[in-house]
């Protein structure tokens, strides 16, 4: 980096100008310069050679110092500006540097312009660092600001002798002040702090000044607009050089927020708490290790009960109250559940009572890993007395079905039989009747044909008769025989059914009949269908 001194000259006399590169060396300046006559170079020079001193000469021929220290005003106001003049005059040297001119050097003594060039030079580097320094610690300031703004953190001082406490901007915010009210008396603030906390914070802050001690502690405050907030605050005595303490200061942060969500986070506890004890199911938990990580009530009551021995979190669950075979399946249960797999077992207990359970495995997952498994039993003994009784109910009913169908297969034997036994009564006397009625037909040129048409008649209604009685039979046996289904053509069914039931009917009536589609049954019953059919229409015709 060039440590060079900068010098913009401005000079129209060539004598002058050499004189006062001359005195600049010969006062052991390092320097590079410009040199410039006109305003348009003067203004060029000043953006981008960027001085950091200007030598003027007060006259200039198209330019004159005056205007070039306005120029200097505007677009460089922090460098130091000098006249280097034959005459300036008194008045006009007091005006200039009551408007902010650096200093002045007259032409005839230029023995004395290095010196005040290195006096403007210094003070001009002491003021850009004291202005460094003053927006470092503005904008240190801004971002404390910022920071303790977004960590809802405020600062305080309080002066013993004054007994005032003044607040920082985030500290009024977290009050509920305007910014330019930061200044409270200490009795004032008491008032602040909430009526149930201020004994408590009062006795802490006794203590602390009887021992001159650093203090923390979290209370309540009552804000400007009456609403409440927790505050957490640490303090810090000031001491002068006897070690005396003439002050305080410290910080004061709003955990509201965060208080409220520890008593949500409390009650939710609390709440999850109830739940799972309120109940006779056991709810527990283990880790990857078979530690146990939570449980409820009735789990430790029941573990209690089988090993009389207490639990606590980071026990051994396999090993407390567990017979070996026992051990051995819940470990294969928590290792299935430890590879992600959720289900549930049942488990027949003898000891220390006989009881059905009804346990559910769930893996417990810390992001992609699983770390454990939540566990939850249910008693079943009721479902189980009640699946026992349904099983009973079940195989009585069962077995009352199958006496009722003995029973009903019995009564069927004893229906077919009588109506074998029916049908053989009846067709004795009924054979005779076709008989002696063929017998007659065949001397029907004997007799009158009234005579004769009638025991046509009665041939044929006793050949009817024979036909319904062995349907009869057909029908006694549906249900213990196989139907025989077979095609049946129900135009032809119907045509020789009407034939057999219209010769012995009194009714003259004839039989119109569209094409019928062949049907598949068995022909017996089939028939006895068209019979009951036809008789009926012939009857109520």
């Amino acid at each position: 980096m060039d440590s060079k001194t900068k010098i913009l000259i401005v000079e129209h006399d060539l004598w002058d100008i050499e004189l006062i590169k001359f005195e600049l060396k010969k006062g052991g300046i390092d320097y590079v310069s410009k040199v410039v006559q006109s305003e348009k170079d003067y203004i060029d020079a000043l953006n981008n050679f960027i001085p950091d001193i200007i030598l003027s000469d007060y006259s200039l021929p198209a330019f004159d110092g005056p205007s070039a220290f306005r120029i200097r005003e505007e677009l460089a106001p922090g460098t130091p500006f000098i006249f280097v003049s034959g005459a300036i005059g008194e008045e006009n040297s007091v005006e200039l540097i009551s408007s902010g001119l650096t200093d002045y050097a007259l032409k005839d003594k230029l023995f004395t312009l290095p010196v005040k060039v290195k006096r403007a030079i210094k003070e001009s580097v002491e003021t850009k660092q004291k202005r460094k320094l003053e927006q470092g610690r503005t904008q240190t300031a801004v971002r404390l600001a910022r920071a303790q703004q977004i960590a809802h953190i405020g600062s305080w001082e309080l002066d013993f002798d004054t007994n005032v406490l003044v607040l920082s901007e985030e500290g009024c915010r977290i009050f509920g002040f305007p910014l330019d009210k930061n200044h409270l008396s200490y009795e004032s603030w008491c008032t602040l702090v909430h009526p149930d906390d201020i004994a408590v914070v009062l006795a802490i802050i006794k203590e602390a000044q009887e021992k001159v001690k650093d203090t923390s502690y979290s209370h309540r405050i009552i804000c400007s607009d009456g609403s409440v907030k927790h505050i957490y605050s640490e303090s810090k005595f000031e001491l002068n050089a006897d070690g005396k303490a003439i002050g305080m200061y410290g910080i004061l942060q709003d955990v509201t927020e965060r208080k409220l969500a520890e008593i949500q986070r409390e009650f939710d506890k609390s709440n999850l708490r109830s739940l799972i004890n309120n109940t006779d199911d056991l709810m527990w938990s283990v880790d990857r290790e078979f530690k146990l990580i939570t449980f409820n009530q009735p789990f430790e009551d029941s573990m209690r009960t089988a090993s009389a021995k207490g639990l606590w979190p980071g026990v051994d669950v396999v090993a407390v109250g567990i017979a070996t075979g026992q051990m051995n399946g819940y470990k294969e249960f928590y290792e299935r559940a430890f590879k992600g797999e959720a289900f549930r077992e049942v488990e027949h207990i003898y000891f220390p009572v006989e009881r059905w359970l009804e346990i559910s495995f769930y893996p417990i997952r810390n992001g992609e890993e699983v770390a454990g498994s939540a566990c939850h039993s249910h008693d079943i003994k009721v479902r189980k007395k009640a699946e026992n009784e349904i099983r009973e109910l079940n195989d009585n009913l069962e077995r009352r079905i199958a006496e009722r169908t003995a029973e009903l297969t019995e009564a069927n034997k004893a229906l077919e039989a009588f109506s074998y036994s029916v049908s053989h009564d009846l067709r004795s006397p009924l054979r005779a009747v076709i008989g002696f009625a063929r017998i007659i037909n065949e001397r029907q040129n004997e007799l009158p044909p009234q005579i004769g048409e009638l025991f046509n008649h009665i041939e044929s209604s006793s050949m009817r008769m024979n036909i319904i009685i062995d349907d009869l039979l057909t029908l006694a046996k549906c249900g213990r025989e196989t139907l025989k289904i077979v095609p049946i053509e129900m135009t032809e069914l119907f045509h020789n059914i009407w034939d057999k039931i219209i010769y012995s009917s009194p009714n003259k009536v004839t039989l119109e009949l569209p094409d019928l589609p062949v049907a598949q049954g068995d022909i017996s019953m089939m028939e006895q269908v068209v019979i009951n059919l036809l008789s009926n229409a012939i009857k109520y015709s």
